[in-house]
């Protein structure tokens, strides 16, 4: 499994720990926000164009939650 890199969740917690950001690590952890949510805020990931099918406020809640979380 090293070789994983990407938006793998096990391989995005192992670079948040490494990068010192812990208590995003707790927050994953604690089903609080994604992995992916929060390698996107850091800018280390870039989400796909919304193609309209979802729902219209996964992006507010994505936000909200990081914003409680300080990003």
């Amino acid at each position: 499994m090293s070789g994983q890199r990407g938006s793998n969740r096990e391989y995005l917690i192992r670079k948040l720990e490494e990068a010192g950001h812990h208590d995003l690590v707790a927050a994953i952890e604690n089903k609080q926000v994604s992995a992916f949510a929060c390698a996107e805020a850091l800018g280390w990931r870039k989400r796909q164009p919304i193609q309209g099918t979802g729902s219209p406020n996964a992006a507010k809640r994505r936000a909200w939650a990081l914003h409680k979380l300080g990003l």
